[in-house]
């Protein structure tokens, strides 16, 4: 409405704006006489909203960059040890007896603990 000191005027629905039902020597609940200059339009809505819309955006927009540059850590990191990894599987005689005595370590680790 008009008169709301904390929204300026230009971003105001005078669309949706009527007089006092007192105004202009009409009695109340009759019809008021001074139409919508408007016609149905509708403002726009404040800036205060877009303002946290792009907030929101930015900050959705910083958490999938996080994740993409986690993602890029991790397949670097993967990347370089795949000579240490190399190097232990040659070592062992082949993957299938490196799992094997990395399986039984693991089993016999588990056993200590109980």
């Amino acid at each position: 409405m008009l008169g709301e000191y904390d929204v300026p005027i230009m971003y105001q629905d005078l669309g949706n704006y009527m007089p006092s039902p007192m105004m202009g020597g009409m009695m109340p609940g009759m019809m008021p006489m001074y139409p919508s200059y408007l016609g149905d339009v509708h403002m726009q809505q404040l800036p205060e909203r877009d303002m946290v819309e792009l907030t929101n955006k930015k900050d959705s927009q910083g958490k999938k960059t996080a994740k993409l540059l986690a993602k890029i850590i991790g397949a670097a990191l993967l990347i370089g040890y795949i000579p240490y990894f190399r190097k232990q599987i040659t070592n062992a005689g082949g993957i299938g007896k490196y799992c094997k005595n990395n399986w039984t370590k693991l089993i016999d680790a588990i056993k200590k603990i109980r």
